[in-house]
């Protein structure tokens, strides 16, 4: 197996219709982590995996996705156009227009931040 050099996670959570927060999974994000993942795979870069995740807690802003190591945190517009620049970005390391630094002020993401939500998915997965 290859090292891996960067790892982006795309949230394709579900959420009821009905919740004000929306869901990243009603904005298509299934299909554009699959592009996203079909794209950098069809570059031959195998350094780079791109995964599905669970809620990243930005739903209401768009697709949410971040990368890492580099904790570069994105909403992803769902068009194929854009999809392409980012993956061409993420490759690169250069960053995007779709970066959500405005977001990680707003939520005030951080290692402390982070860590909550941790220990919450820890909290939950104790109950299973």
């Amino acid at each position: 197996m290859n090292e891996i050099r960067k790892h982006v996670f795309v949230c394709v959570n579900e959420r009821d219709e009905n919740n004000p927060r929306g869901c990243c999974s009603s904005k298509g994000s299934l299909e554009v982590m699959t592009l996203l993942k079909r794209t950098i795979k069809q570059k031959g870069i195998s350094d780079i995996r791109v995964n599905k995740s669970g809620c990243l807690g930005c739903c209401e802003k768009g697709i949410s996705c971040v990368v890492y190591p580099d904790s570069e945190w994105y909403t992803i517009p769902n068009e194929k156009d854009a999809i392409l620049v980012m993956a061409k970005n993420i490759i690169s390391g250069e960053k995007t227009t779709f970066n959500l630094k405005a977001v990680n002020q707003m939520l005030k993401l951080s290692f402390e931040s982070t860590k909550e939500i941790f220990r919450l998915q820890e909290k939950i997965i104790g109950k299973i």
